[in-house]
């Protein structure tokens, strides 16, 4: 599912809020390795800058830059499912 960034910026918010947000097997481990939460995850969705990955030559992956909820510098690998849910592929600090 590729969109433009117009559209995929209030759609990663309005799926962050209905709970639609997924984790891959590699964004929970890295989870635990940096210390950071869900909640910090769903703040960054909510408050973070949305781009494309500049990694990814498909154009599926997003990349969602911000802090976590304390203020720590946080990134984030995102990929949307459907419009109603995203899973976060990775967490970066």
């Amino acid at each position: 599912m590729i969109i433009d960034l117009d559209e995929a910026r209030p759609l990663v918010r309005q799926i962050a809020k209905s709970g639609g947000v997924a984790l891959s097997p590699h964004c929970l481990d890295q989870m635990e390795e940096r210390g950071v939460e869900m909640s910090d995850i769903l703040y960054l969705l909510n408050w973070g800058d949305i781009d494309r990955n500049p990694s990814d030559k498909s154009g599926k992956r997003l990349l969602v830059s911000g802090t976590d909820i304390e203020g720590v510098d946080l990134k984030a690998s995102i990929v949307f499912l459907s419009r109603d849910s995203l899973l976060v592929i990775t967490v970066m600090g």
